[in-house]
């Protein structure tokens, strides 16, 4: 009798004491994940994670893992944001692939969480070259070089001349992401140093371009891209030709 009396005071005792709940997912919190859909190959993009239904959490977590390419990082916590910002590299592979977060909340003792399965498509990219060409008396490294299509951001790279000479570049993007039609490419460089397009002499080079579809010998033929020429810009182009500055033409 008395063993039963000690047993039921250190269970009553046991009850009272504060203890962590496990994990659990009753729909308190939602994971958001903000990104592209669409990317090209083998390219790192930024994406936004954010934990929502929690706003008064104590720390907010995610985990990341991926059935291609990779994430950095790709876990992490914080106890003042419940929004994380993350680096996703695509798979090398075209096709879709998935990425899985596991958003958390802490509150009190509970840890509450909530999984999501955000799709992706990899393209295999296609490339613009452009000439770049140094006109001051320092090298110019490390120069940002972005490209745009209708005002949306495709790809960043940096480029490296030495005073002046020239240097070509390739950036990507992927033409499947937009429709049929003209469509505005503009590609600009970083303004701080004495680096410029070879062909305007600018550190922005607008250009209109055209993707759609063409027919030879009643077959059609998918056209990655055709560059439409303004009368402005031939008149550059003619121009540049006489000196021997014009960019090659583009091949696709």
């Amino acid at each position: 009798m008395r063993a039963i009396s000690l047993l039921f005071v250190f269970l009553l005792l046991l009850s009272l004491m504060p203890m962590a709940h496990s994990a659990t997912d009753s729909q308190k919190i939602r994971t958001i994940v903000n990104g592209p859909t669409e990317v090209l190959t083998d390219t790192e993009y930024e994406y936004t994670i954010r934990i929502e239904g929690a706003p008064d959490a104590d720390k907010w977590g995610y985990q990341i893992n991926m059935t291609g390419g990779s994430a950095t990082p790709a876990n992490g916590s914080s106890d003042t944001s419940s929004e994380f910002k993350v680096r996703i590299k695509a798979p090398t592979i075209e096709g879709d692939f998935t990425i899985n977060v596991n958003g958390t909340a802490d509150i009190g003792n509970t840890t509450y969480w909530n999984k999501i399965e955000y799709k992706v498509h990899a393209f295999k990219p296609s490339t613009v070259k452009v000439n770049l060409y140094n006109s001051g008396d320092v090298n110019a490294n490390n120069v940002s070089v972005s490209l745009y299509i209708d005002g949306k951001f495709q790809y960043k790279t940096t480029a490296d001349v030495p005073s002046g000479q020239s240097k070509s570049i390739d950036l990507k993007w992927n033409p499947k992401a937009f429709g049929e039609g003209v469509h505005k490419m503009k590609i600009v460089l970083d303004d701080s140093n004495n680096l410029t397009f070879l062909d305007n002499g600018k550190t922005v080079f607008v250009e209109d371009i055209y993707i759609g579809q063409i027919h030879e010998d009643k077959t059609t033929t998918w056209l990655a891209l055709a560059i439409l020429f303004s009368a402005g810009a031939f008149a550059s182009f003619m121009s540049f030709r006489k000196k021997k500055k014009m960019m090659k033409r583009r091949k696709w």
